[in-house]
């Protein structure tokens, strides 16, 4: 879905006020780097991902490898607690909305066939907002440690950052 990536990325980077994301498969490097970018823009940058309840313990290792990234360029970070969440959210200065089945993976950017929708109107990103994040910070959103990330988590990250370099394509 290399149509949909690209239209995910002009959205990142046409950002001007916030980004909400919330996707269980942050691993693409170019949307990482867009993130990080656009908080460097002044852009406040809030993410949504899955806690140990993902479906792929090589995606949590390898989002979580991020994480002392993204907390330093000012991103805001919290992982769902005690469940699954399958949803691809994108909301875009609280006016704009991506909903879809695409992942900020390599997989979805090149193997699958994803689809996705632009919603322009402003009253229903910003009930999307509400819903999928201010309502789950309420129901158990937690922001992660990435201070101690190296020591909390090397024994996963380090399998999963390897397995990555050699079936990136893949994930």
């Amino acid at each position: 879905s290399s149509a949909l990536e690209a239209e995910a990325l002009r959205l990142f980077i046409g950002s001007k006020e916030t980004l909400l994301i919330r996707n269980p498969y942050l691993i693409r490097r170019g949307f990482l780097g867009a993130m990080i970018e656009a908080a460097g823009r002044g852009v406040s940058v809030r993410c949504v991902t899955a806690d140990e309840h993902n479906d792929s313990l090589v995606h949590l290792g390898i989002t979580r490898s991020w994480y002392p990234l993204l907390h330093e360029a000012g991103v805001a970070i919290r992982e769902h607690l005690h469940h699954f969440s399958h949803t691809k959210a994108l909301t875009v200065d609280g006016r704009r909305t991506l909903l879809g089945s695409f992942n900020y993976n390599n997989r979805s950017s090149v193997l699958d066939f994803e689809c996705g929708i632009i919603i322009e109107d402003e009253s229903f990103a910003q009930e999307v907002e509400r819903r999928l994040y201010d309502d789950d910070v309420a129901r158990g959103v937690a922001d992660p440690k990435t201070g101690d990330l190296e020591a909390q988590h090397l024994a996963l990250i380090a399998p999963s950052l390897v397995t990555f370099e050699l079936w990136g394509t893949f994930l």
